[in-house]
């Protein structure tokens, strides 16, 4: 069999539009209605601690970060979409540059909130 492609393609930007973001281009939610999504969440997480890295170098945990969070969800079952969210904390080898770079900026910014 072959292998599918793994994600889905402009994912973001369709979540963004359903959740309150001006986005460009044509709406598509009727595609994902009644089905069920699964979203390897480790990018949002990312995204999330980055809306305020002081706080969540401090305190590990955000009002804005669990706001992001809600939103994205909120947003794939405004598109009528069951997500299942996905927390893989497994390495990927192929990933390994991009991990490597989030983790340098997690230093930085916590360097930067101290």
């Amino acid at each position: 069999a072959e292998p599918r492609a793994m994600g889905v393609s402009q994912l973001l930007v369709l979540v963004l539009r359903v959740a309150g973001t001006r986005i460009e281009g044509p709406a598509v939610g009727p595609f994902w209605a009644g089905r069920r999504l699964a979203v390897d969440v480790s990018g949002w997480l990312h995204k999330a601690k980055l809306r305020d890295a002081a706080e969540v170098v401090s305190t590990g945990v955000s009002d804005k970060a669990v706001s992001y969070m809600i939103q994205m969800v909120e947003g794939l079952l405004g598109l009528g979409a069951t997500p299942v969210l996905v927390f893989d904390g497994a390495s990927y080898p192929p990933k390994q540059a991009t991990q490597d770079s989030r983790r340098e900026k997690v230093e930085e910014n916590r360097r930067a909130a101290e």
